[in-house]
Protein backbone atom coordinates (compact mmCIF):
# COMPACT_ATOMS: atom_id res chain seq x y z
CA UNK A 1 0.00 0.00 0.00
CA UNK A 2 3.04 2.26 0.06
CA UNK A 3 3.05 5.32 -2.23
CA UNK A 4 6.25 4.49 -4.08
CA UNK A 5 6.42 7.87 -5.82
CA UNK A 6 6.19 9.68 -2.49
CA UNK A 7 8.73 7.33 -0.92
CA UNK A 8 11.15 7.89 -3.82
CA UNK A 9 10.77 11.68 -3.55
CA UNK A 10 11.31 11.54 0.22
CA UNK A 11 14.47 9.50 -0.33
CA UNK A 12 15.83 11.91 -2.92
CA UNK A 13 15.17 14.81 -0.56
CA UNK A 14 16.90 12.95 2.26
CA UNK A 15 20.08 12.44 0.23
CA UNK A 16 20.26 16.14 -0.61
CA UNK A 17 18.47 16.81 -3.90
CA UNK A 18 16.61 20.09 -4.11
CA UNK A 19 12.98 20.42 -5.20
CA UNK A 20 14.15 21.81 -8.56
CA UNK A 21 16.51 18.89 -9.07
CA UNK A 22 13.76 16.40 -8.25
CA UNK A 23 11.40 18.14 -10.68
CA UNK A 24 14.10 17.99 -13.39
CA UNK A 25 14.64 14.29 -12.66
CA UNK A 26 10.90 13.62 -12.98
CA UNK A 27 10.79 15.50 -16.28
CA UNK A 28 13.81 13.56 -17.52
CA UNK A 29 12.24 10.22 -16.63
CA UNK A 30 9.04 11.32 -18.39
CA UNK A 31 11.01 12.19 -21.52
CA UNK A 32 10.28 15.91 -21.09
CA UNK A 33 13.69 17.08 -19.88
CA UNK A 34 15.88 19.34 -22.00
CA UNK A 35 19.50 20.10 -21.21
CA UNK A 36 19.89 23.62 -19.85
CA UNK A 37 21.59 26.09 -22.15
CA UNK A 38 25.22 26.79 -21.30
CA UNK A 39 26.64 30.09 -22.44
CA UNK A 40 30.07 28.70 -23.26
CA UNK A 41 33.01 28.53 -20.87
CA UNK A 42 32.44 27.30 -17.32
CA UNK A 43 34.88 26.72 -14.45
CA UNK A 44 36.29 23.24 -14.99
CA UNK A 45 36.37 20.72 -12.19
CA UNK A 46 38.05 18.26 -14.56
CA UNK A 47 39.68 18.35 -17.98
CA UNK A 48 40.45 15.79 -20.65
CA UNK A 49 41.94 15.56 -24.11
CA UNK A 50 39.95 17.53 -26.67
CA UNK A 51 38.73 20.18 -24.22
CA UNK A 52 38.89 23.82 -25.24
CA UNK A 53 40.03 25.91 -22.31
CA UNK A 54 40.83 29.44 -21.21
CA UNK A 55 43.52 30.38 -18.72
CA UNK A 56 41.83 33.03 -16.57
CA UNK A 57 43.06 35.17 -13.70
CA UNK A 58 41.35 37.80 -11.58
CA UNK A 59 43.30 41.02 -11.18
CA UNK A 60 42.01 44.21 -9.54
CA UNK A 61 38.39 43.13 -10.00
CA UNK A 62 38.80 42.26 -13.68
CA UNK A 63 39.28 38.93 -15.44
CA UNK A 64 41.95 38.22 -18.02
CA UNK A 65 42.50 35.25 -20.33
CA UNK A 66 45.97 34.42 -21.59
CA UNK A 67 46.43 34.76 -25.36
CA UNK A 68 49.05 33.40 -27.74
CA UNK A 69 50.46 36.88 -28.35
CA UNK A 70 54.15 36.60 -27.37
CA UNK A 71 55.41 39.77 -29.04
CA UNK A 72 56.57 41.34 -25.75
CA UNK A 73 59.69 39.67 -24.33
CA UNK A 74 58.28 36.19 -25.02
CA UNK A 75 55.63 36.87 -22.39
CA UNK A 76 52.09 35.81 -23.24
CA UNK A 77 49.63 38.64 -23.69
CA UNK A 78 46.18 38.72 -22.14
CA UNK A 79 42.72 39.86 -23.14
CA UNK A 80 39.99 40.94 -20.75
CA UNK A 81 37.00 38.60 -20.54
CA UNK A 82 33.55 39.29 -19.09
CA UNK A 83 31.91 37.01 -16.57
CA UNK A 84 28.17 36.56 -16.90
CA UNK A 85 25.87 36.66 -13.87
CA UNK A 86 25.94 32.87 -13.71
CA UNK A 87 29.75 32.89 -13.59
CA UNK A 88 30.27 31.67 -17.13
CA UNK A 89 32.18 33.30 -19.97
CA UNK A 90 30.10 33.43 -23.13
CA UNK A 91 32.75 34.50 -25.62
CA UNK A 92 36.51 34.48 -25.91
CA UNK A 93 38.97 35.76 -28.49
CA UNK A 94 40.30 33.06 -30.81
CA UNK A 95 43.86 33.62 -29.65
CA UNK A 96 42.82 33.00 -26.01
CA UNK A 97 41.39 29.54 -26.70
CA UNK A 98 43.66 26.54 -26.10
CA UNK A 99 43.04 22.86 -26.84
CA UNK A 100 44.27 19.98 -24.70
CA UNK A 101 45.90 16.90 -26.19
CA UNK A 102 46.90 13.81 -24.25
CA UNK A 103 50.60 13.72 -23.42
CA UNK A 104 52.91 10.74 -23.26
CA UNK A 105 53.04 10.68 -19.46
CA UNK A 106 49.94 9.51 -17.59
CA UNK A 107 47.71 12.43 -16.67
CA UNK A 108 49.69 14.93 -18.72
CA UNK A 109 48.48 17.14 -21.55
CA UNK A 110 49.86 19.11 -24.44
CA UNK A 111 48.38 22.59 -24.80
CA UNK A 112 48.06 24.13 -28.27
CA UNK A 113 46.44 27.19 -29.81
CA UNK A 114 44.12 27.54 -32.79
CA UNK A 115 47.15 27.81 -35.10
CA UNK A 116 48.41 24.40 -33.96
CA UNK A 117 51.33 25.75 -31.93
CA UNK A 118 52.06 24.30 -28.51
CA UNK A 119 52.97 26.04 -25.27
CA UNK A 120 56.56 24.97 -24.65
CA UNK A 121 59.63 25.92 -22.66
CA UNK A 122 62.32 27.91 -24.42
CA UNK A 123 64.84 27.81 -21.61
CA UNK A 124 64.82 28.16 -17.85
CA UNK A 125 61.67 30.06 -16.95
CA UNK A 126 60.60 31.27 -20.40
CA UNK A 127 57.45 29.94 -22.05
CA UNK A 128 56.98 30.16 -25.79
CA UNK A 129 54.98 28.75 -28.70
CA UNK A 130 56.52 25.91 -30.69
CA UNK A 131 55.57 23.51 -33.47
CA UNK A 132 56.22 20.62 -31.10
CA UNK A 133 55.23 20.62 -27.45
CA UNK A 134 56.35 18.94 -24.25
CA UNK A 135 54.11 17.28 -21.70
CA UNK A 136 52.46 19.48 -19.09
CA UNK A 137 50.84 18.24 -15.90
CA UNK A 138 47.30 19.31 -15.14
CA UNK A 139 46.16 19.59 -11.53
CA UNK A 140 42.42 19.84 -10.94
CA UNK A 141 40.92 21.04 -7.69
CA UNK A 142 37.44 20.87 -6.26
CA UNK A 143 35.12 23.24 -8.13
CA UNK A 144 38.00 25.08 -9.81
CA UNK A 145 40.75 23.59 -11.93
CA UNK A 146 44.26 24.95 -11.52
CA UNK A 147 46.34 24.04 -14.53
CA UNK A 148 50.10 24.31 -14.34
CA UNK A 149 52.05 23.96 -17.58
CA UNK A 150 55.19 22.39 -16.24
CA UNK A 151 58.10 20.17 -17.08
CA UNK A 152 59.10 20.05 -13.43
CA UNK A 153 57.00 20.29 -10.28
CA UNK A 154 58.71 23.55 -9.28
CA UNK A 155 57.41 25.55 -12.24
CA UNK A 156 54.11 27.37 -12.64
CA UNK A 157 52.69 30.32 -14.57
CA UNK A 158 51.90 33.49 -12.64
CA UNK A 159 50.49 36.81 -13.66
CA UNK A 160 53.07 39.56 -13.32
CA UNK A 161 51.68 41.74 -10.56
CA UNK A 162 53.44 44.81 -11.97
CA UNK A 163 52.06 44.28 -15.46
CA UNK A 164 48.56 42.75 -15.73
CA UNK A 165 48.94 42.45 -19.50
CA UNK A 166 51.55 39.70 -19.44
CA UNK A 167 51.97 36.14 -18.21
CA UNK A 168 55.35 34.70 -17.43
CA UNK A 169 56.58 31.48 -15.90
CA UNK A 170 58.57 31.57 -12.68
CA UNK A 171 59.89 28.99 -10.29
CA UNK A 172 57.38 28.59 -7.47
CA UNK A 173 60.08 28.71 -4.83
CA UNK A 174 60.72 32.33 -5.86
CA UNK A 175 57.06 33.29 -5.59
CA UNK A 176 57.28 35.01 -2.20
CA UNK A 177 60.39 36.98 -3.07
CA UNK A 178 59.21 38.12 -6.49
CA UNK A 179 55.52 38.53 -5.70
CA UNK A 180 54.19 36.61 -8.70
CA UNK A 181 51.27 35.00 -6.96
CA UNK A 182 48.15 35.19 -9.15
CA UNK A 183 46.51 31.78 -9.59
CA UNK A 184 45.07 30.51 -12.84
CA UNK A 185 41.54 29.18 -13.07
CA UNK A 186 40.62 27.01 -16.02
CA UNK A 187 37.37 27.64 -17.88
CA UNK A 188 36.27 24.77 -20.12
CA UNK A 189 33.97 25.09 -23.13
CA UNK A 190 30.71 23.17 -22.77
CA UNK A 191 28.69 22.95 -26.01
Amino acid sequence: TADLAAEAEAYLTEIGLSADEIAALKAHLNGEWEAPAVSGYVVADSVEAGDQILYVVSYNGKYYAMTNDTTTNNAFGVVEVELEEDGTISEAADNAVWTLEAGSAEGSFLVKDAEGQYISYNSGTTLMLAEEGTDFNVTCGSGTAAIKPTSASTRQIFLRDNNPLQFRCYATQNMTASGYCAVLTIYKYVP
